[in-house]
C-alpha cells in the first residue's frame, strides 16, 4: 500500500503582514504615553542601582 503525503508548508518564506488599529485606539495610546510619569534617573554615580541609562 502506497502512502502519499503533501509537501510540507514552508514557514521560512517572507510573507506580507498588515495590522489595522483604529485611529481612536492610537490616539488613546498617545495620550497615555504622554501622561506617563517616568521614574527619576539613577541617584548614584556608580552601578549599584543597575546599568547607568
Amino acid at each position: 500500500m502506497a502512502v502519499r503525503t503533501e509537501a510540507p508548508v514552508r514557514t521560512d518564506q517572507i510573507r506580507p503582514f498588515t495590522v489595522e488599529i483604529p485611529e481612536a485606539e492610537l490616539d488613546a495610546l498617545r495620550r497615555r504615553s504622554a501622561s506617563t510619569r517616568w521614574p527619576d534617573g539613577e541617584t548614584v554615580g556608580d552601578q549599584s542601582q543597575g546599568v547607568p541609562g
